[in-house]
């Protein structure tokens, strides 16, 4: 089994592909990952700037998991806080990603950050829990030092434990 992780950003997204073999050997050349970027665009940027951007990300991520086998696609559900600038356009982002997703014919599923952290870290501390998501897989070894990419590999590990198969919890292997 092959989960794809997927923490939406509009400026850089995350996409992790895990094999379900990797709690077992933590082998990080069995895990494929990207880091997909987007420029800001400026004040006062038009609907057509805007919406191109997200189906430019869209677009980028779909080719991305096209690449290579997979099983199941995990996205990291959005926490939307009020005063957000940006809050609508995350949604739109989401919106789009799972249109073009649902045309791959494989399931998707929706993981909040606080599940997926739960599972790898065990205890989620209060503040910092992206970092010390972070800070946990840099110490095994992940050939990444960004959070995004860090929270999708959390969210498609979460989504492999939920699944029956051994997932990494805490630096350790949970059957």
């Amino acid at each position: 089994m092959i989960a794809i992780g997927l923490d939406l950003s509009l400026c850089s997204t995350g996409c992790v592909a895990v094999p379900s073999s990797f709690a077992a050997d933590t082998d990080w050349t069995t895990v494929r990952h990207r880091l997909v970027t987007s420029a800001a665009l400026p004040n006062g940027a038009s609907v057509r700037e805007r919406t191109g951007r997200l189906l430019a990300i869209a677009a980028t991520i779909t080719k991305w998991i096209q690449a290579g086998p997979v099983d199941v696609i995990a996205i990291e559900e959005q926490a939307f806080r009020q005063g957000l600038a940006h809050s609508r356009e995350i949604g739109e982002l989401s919106g789009i990603v799972k249109a073009e997703l649902l045309a791959l014919d494989l399931p998707i599923v929706m993981v909040t950050a606080s599940a997926a952290r739960k599972t790898l870290l065990g205890t989620v501390p209060r503040s910092g829990a992206k970092d010390a998501v972070a800070a946990t897989l840099r110490k095994m070894g992940a050939p990444w030092t960004d959070t995004d990419r860090s929270d999708a590999f959390a969210v498609a590990n979460h989504v492999i434990g939920e699944h029956g198969a051994p997932c990494v919890m805490a630096g350790r292997v949970a059957a």
